[in-house]
């Protein structure tokens, strides 16, 4: 019996090692060793948007729909040589997916803005004096730092006789939704702290990335925050507020 569960122990070990053979060794050390390699990004993150850059840089883009997917494609080595998404959103996964780490050199900077309705103009204008505000007495970075840090910021809760909607991207650790229906996040955050500030009510809803601006531009949201930078497309369509911080981009490998 010994000698059978012996010869079964081995031939699991060489199963796990030819598994473990079959994943290529990391190639990415910089993004100057993207020529020549796949990139893998979310669908409808800043990443993605940047594809045009990625290219320029010599790397091939695959597109992804859940995080999960993309970080398996990575770890298994089957479908992309490394991952690129913003810093923050790097960071929650790295947590989650420990055989990854994030190279010191990041691709770029990306600023993020709030988009509201064209007619809105008055909404643009107090959002603008929220941020800046929030910037300027360090609410926006603390809430960053508590969520890059793995801890959920305590947030004010706005209230007020009038309020406003907000839409959101469903990407921690920017917002997600809870199954108790709370919505939790640094987008989720920032925009409470914004309107307790203003001193009205919120209501926040979540949604796919690539349905914010036209909940807003039809009316079902009265500004969208997740992810999002001002471009020349969406414009058209929407006003953009001033940034209200910096969404790093980095690039995500094998630690191995």
């Amino acid at each position: 019996m010994r000698k059978i569960l012996c010869v079964v122990l081995a031939l699991l070990l060489a199963v796990s090692a030819a598994g473990c053979a079959n994943v290529p060794k990391n190639q990415v050390y910089s993004a100057a060793d993207l020529p020549g390699k796949s990139a893998g990004v979310l669908a409808g993150s800043q990443a993605a948007a940047l594809q045009a850059e990625l290219v320029r840089e010599g790397a091939s883009v695959i597109e992804f729909d859940s995080a999960d997917d993309l970080m398996q494609g990575l770890l298994t080595g089957t479908r992309v040589d490394c991952v690129v998404t913003d810093a923050d959103t790097a960071n929650a996964l790295r947590r989650q997916y420990k055989k990854t780490k994030i190279l010191d050199e990041g691709i770029l900077d990306v600023p993020l803005a709030a988009v509201v309705a064209r007619e809105n103009v008055d909404l643009t204008k107090n959002l603008n004096a929220a941020f800046a505000a929030l910037t300027e007495d360090g609410t926006i970075s603390a809430i960053e730092q508590a969520w890059i840090s793995g801890q959920a910021y305590e947030s004010a809760e706005p209230s007020g006789e009038t309020g406003i909607t907000l839409a959101v991207a469903d990407c921690m650790p920017y917002a997600h939704q809870e199954p108790d229906g709370t919505v939790i996040g640094m987008d989720a955050d920032i925009a409470r702290a914004v309107c307790a500030w203003l001193g009205i009510g919120l209501e926040i809803t979540v949604y796919n990335q690539e349905e914010l601006i036209e909940k807003v531009r039809t009316g079902r949201a009265d500004f969208a925050m997740g992810r999002l930078s001002e471009n020349e497309e969406d414009a058209q369509l929407v006003d953009f507020t001033d940034p209200y911080m910096n969404c790093h981009q980095v690039i995500v490998v094998r630690k191995k």
